[in-house]
Order: C-alpha cells, then structure tokens, then sequence
C-alpha cells in the first residue's frame, strides 16, 4: 500500500485530488477543533475501495460529510504527545502556505484564495502593522518572542493611542525578558512563556485603577505577580534567577500596555468553515459522480466499513456536493 504526504499534490497537478481533499481536510480541522500541518495529512491507497466517505458526530451532536478523494484514504500521522492547534497564528500560517503552494500549478484555486487571504490580511493588518511599528521604535531591544505570542493577530493599538513613548513604557518588560531569555535556549519555551506571563498581568491588572493608589494592596497584587512568574518558569524550565528582575516596574509596565490594547475581532471557526464552503461551492470538482463503488463509514461503528445503497448514493448524486456537505442528513431521511 502507497502513502505520500499530501503537500505532494501541489507538485503533480491533480485539481480534483487536490480540491476534494482539502474539502476534508478543513472539515477534519472541524471535527477535531485542530488545524495539522499540510506534512502531517498523508494519502494512503485504496485498491478495493474506489470512493469513501464519512459521517462524523462532533461535540455538539452535528454529522459532518468527509468525502475522501478517488481512490485514496485521507490520514492525519501525528505523535500522541503533540497538542491539538487551534489559533489564529497556525491558521494563517497555514492559509499562507496553502495559497503559496498553489501559485504554480493550480492558478484557478490560487485566485480564490487569494481573495480570502486578503480578507484575512485585511483583518489582522493593524495587529501585523503595530507590532512592526514597536520592534522600529524599541530599537530591536524588543525581541519576538518577547510580545509576538500575545499580540500578534489577537491584539492592535486604540485609534487613540498616537505619539505614545512605547521605548519608554516597555522598557522594564524588556528589561525583566532579557534577564530570562537569557538563561533559556528553546524559541517555544520563551514564546509560551511570555504569553503566560501576559495573560497572568492582565488577570491581575483588571482592577489596577482601584488598588493603584493603595500601597499595601499594590504590594500583596505585585507578589502575587512574583508568584506567578517563578510558577511559569519552574513549569518550563529547571531554574532561573530573577533576582535582578523588577517586578514592581514590570507589573506596571505590561499593566500600562494593556491600556493601549484594543482585541481583534476574529472567529476561528467561522473562517474555516468559510473557506470549507467555498472550496464546495467555487470549484466545479464532484469525484463522486464517476465513481462506481462506494463506501462509508458512519459515527457510531468507525470500525466498519460498509457498501453504500445505490438508492443513497442516488440521492447523492443529485444534489450539488454543497448541498451534500450542509444537508447530508436530510438526503438519506
């Protein structure tokens, strides 16, 4: 039995193989709530099956349609330990790879996806723009890993928030990052960590405004904060010293951040179920109407495989293949 991972696709100029699986694909990343890498999706061969096709149940009760593509089995290899990803940052580094890959052999498809990645870009711009804008003036003191897991693509600046010092507000965070960065070699770790640390000052800094003037309650909110930093790094790394760390400054400098900060509207599933719902509509590809033998599998017995009725396949058939993705249900009542 063959398997080739499926970013070989782009290089052997099959639009049916490849616009029928990624129709799966972006259906899978729904099913699981996760979004793989194009190397980690393989096609496998099916000799005796010409065309599968699954009904799926997701968490909220609804059946999903997988159709696989003629003649293969669309598999996802990943190692167990590895976590789902479900962001915004690996969707749109995916989109982006995706409709690079697409630029030589597949122009048609790489049109449409051109118009849903400039609606992505023109969403997150002034996330992309900001943060460029805080690396030119922090002078390069301000590294990546430092502020991009957290901004970038989620975050951008109030429209009020013009002729702002940002050297000069985020220099203890700078400052307290580089003290730990230091002692730390691994890029995910860093990235993870800083955004932990983010989101602990924003938790802590919600009522800033009440206990800012109050020196006691100030000092019992930055221990806490201390606290919390030394939990983040022990969780990821064996040891590291703060003892130059300013917490206080630190506190108060992300605390100060945070008040510049506007999110940026954006729903993940919704996106994805857009660009699952254009590649139905947009591309005339139907790989079940020349199929002869078809099978299924249905959510409550994954583990068989069973011919499907010509009466069913019938009623398929009739239909638009988007009108099999959404109403599949009411096809087989």
């Amino acid at each position: 039995m063959k398997n080739f991972s499926f970013d070989t696709v782009f290089f052997i100029e099959n639009e049916n193989l490849l616009i029928t699986s990624l129709r799966t694909i972006t259906s899978k990343f729904l099913l699981d709530e996760a979004i793989y890498s194009l190397d980690q999706i393989v096609l496998q061969s099916q000799k005796k099956t010409e065309k599968l096709i699954e009904f799926q149940k997701d968490k909220n009760g609804d059946i999903l349609y997988l159709e696989h593509p003629k003649n293969f089995l669309l598999t996802i290899h990943r190692k167990q330990e590895e976590p789902n990803q479900w962001d915004r940052h690996t969707w749109y580094t995916w989109i982006h790879s995706l409709y690079e890959s697409t630029s030589k052999l597949y122009p048609s498809l790489h049109r449409i996806l051109s118009i849903y990645f400039d609606e992505l870009n023109t969403i997150f711009q002034n996330s992309i723009n900001d943060l460029d804008s805080l690396y030119h003036q922090t002078n390069g003191s301000l590294e990546p890993e430092m502020i991009k897991p957290y901004m970038l693509l989620y975050y951008q600046f109030k429209s009020t928030s013009t002729n702002v010092n940002w050297n000069k507000i985020l220099s203890p965070h700078i400052d307290a990052m580089t003290i730990i960065f230091n002692q730390i070699i691994n890029k995910t770790k860093k990235e993870q960590i800083c955004l932990e640390i983010f989101e602990c000052v924003k938790i802590l800094s919600k009522d800033i405004q009440q206990f800012v003037n109050n020196v006691q309650i100030f000092k019992k909110v930055v221990l806490n904060f201390k606290k919390e930093v030394h939990r983040i790094l022990n969780h990821y790394t064996f040891y590291i010293n703060t003892n130059e760390v300013n917490f206080k400054a630190w506190f108060l400098s992300l605390s100060q951040f945070f008040l510049h900060l506007t999110p940026v509207t954006f729903s993940l599933k919704k996106y994805i179920v857009k660009l699952n719902m254009i590649l139905f509509l947009t591309t005339n590809v139907d790989e079940l109407q020349d199929s002869q033998h078809v099978k299924y599998i249905s959510w409550n017995n994954l583990k068989k495989t069973k011919h499907m009725k010509s009466s069913h396949l019938n009623r398929l058939l009739e239909v638009h293949p988007f009108l099999r993705n959404i109403h599949h249900d009411e096809i087989f009542v």
